[in-house]
């Protein structure tokens, strides 16, 4: 029994030594993994340039360049409204009008006023020429009677304008009254458009995107039959609309290219803006970009004599397609992780693979 013992306790320091052995060994390959797997396999790209003009495409709103809402002056009951919404009318022509009773008995009462003016004028200047008038009551009876002149021709006014009537040849767009119905002064009854108002589609752009916009920039209109016609932007707002932050710009389109179109007011339409050339600017593939921050991102520049990345901030000044163009001035040479570089952090190394 006592050599079985001794040769378990020679065996006891080979088995603790092999033990730890092993794990140096496993310790180690431990950490050659953890290396590798801080090595990042990317893919790397230069920097390119270009001048394109990048184009603005965007949806907007068709319609005439003037449209008029017609309404009466006064406020009274509708008696007849004669036409609907797309109606082509002639100018001129009655469209609507009040109940004239009201209106009338004004006018009657105006004209009442005058006749009793003239004569307590009349009357003032006879009494006068007798001593029993003063000369000041002649010029008060003078007065009244130009105060009663005015308030006729104030009813006779009204009167012509409880008529609604075209402006000019054109069209009724909408129709915003009905028969016997009591609306006051100044409320909408038609909304119409002249037919010798062009024609022009109002798109909201971004303040990036108004860069080498102006007056006169070429654009194209893709109206709902499919068809595209040629226009030219004719103006910019002065400041953006204040919930959508957005500028309005106006395109009038070709009046002989859209002559014989069905169009309609209103409807959805997709402008395409020709910018004017622009410098050349910097610009890397759209992977490049991370962290990005309404115009803000990172990319990671790759240093080929250390091969280690360090990430670099930089402004998006257009998205276009495949690319991102930069407002950064970057060098020629430079070289960016277009691929991967999501998963990278400043100073990392890198293998860059095909």
């Amino acid at each position: 029994m006592k050599p079985a013992v001794f040769s378990l306790r020679l065996l006891l320091p080979i088995v603790v030594v092999a033990f730890a052995s092993g794990c140096g060994r496993s310790t180690e390959t431990a950490s050659s993994v953890a290396v590798v797997d801080r090595t990042q396999r990317v893919r790397v790209e230069p920097v390119s340039w270009s001048d394109e003009a990048i184009p603005v495409s965007r949806e907007g709103i068709l319609t005439r360049r003037t449209e008029s809402v017609l309404s009466f002056k006064i406020g009274g009951l509708v008696r007849d409204v004669r036409v609907r919404a797309g109606d082509a009318v002639r100018a001129g022509e009655v469209l609507a009008t009040l109940d004239p009773a009201e209106i009338d008995a004004e006018v009657a009462r105006a004209e009442a006023g005058v006749e009793k003016a003239r004569r307590d004028l009349a009357r003032a200047e006879r009494l006068a020429r007798q001593d029993v008038a003063t000369i000041e009551q002649v010029e008060d009876a003078r007065t009244a009677l130009e105060i009663a002149d005015s308030l006729l021709d104030s009813a006779a006014f009204n009167r012509r304008l409880a008529v609604v009537v075209a402006p000019a040849d054109g069209s009724v767009l909408r129709r915003a009254t009905e028969p016997d119905q009591l609306i006051g002064a100044g409320q909408p009854v038609l909304v119409f458009a002249a037919a010798a108002e062009p024609w022009i589609a109002r798109v909201g752009i971004s303040e990036h995107e108004l860069a080498g916009l102006r007056a006169g920039s070429s654009a194209e209109v893709e109206i709902p039959n499919g068809v595209r016609v040629s226009g030219k932007l004719t103006h910019v707002s002065g400041s953006p609309e204040p919930t959508t932050r957005l500028y309005t710009v106006e395109v009038e389109l070709d009046g002989a290219s859209v002559a014989d179109a069905p169009l309609r007011s209103g409807a959805i339409v997709r402008v395409r803006l020709s910018p004017d050339p622009v410098p050349a600017r910097a610009r890397v593939p759209v992977e490049a970009l991370v962290a990005g921050d309404g115009d803000r991102a990172l990319v990671y520049v790759f240093d080929a004599a250390t091969e280690t990345v360090r990430a670099m901030p930089v402004r998006i000044a257009r998205l276009h397609a495949d690319w991102a163009y930069l407002g950064e001035p970057l060098t020629p040479d430079t070289v960016v992780v277009a691929n991967g570089a999501e998963l990278l952090r400043d100073g990392q190394r890198v293998v860059v693979v095909p």
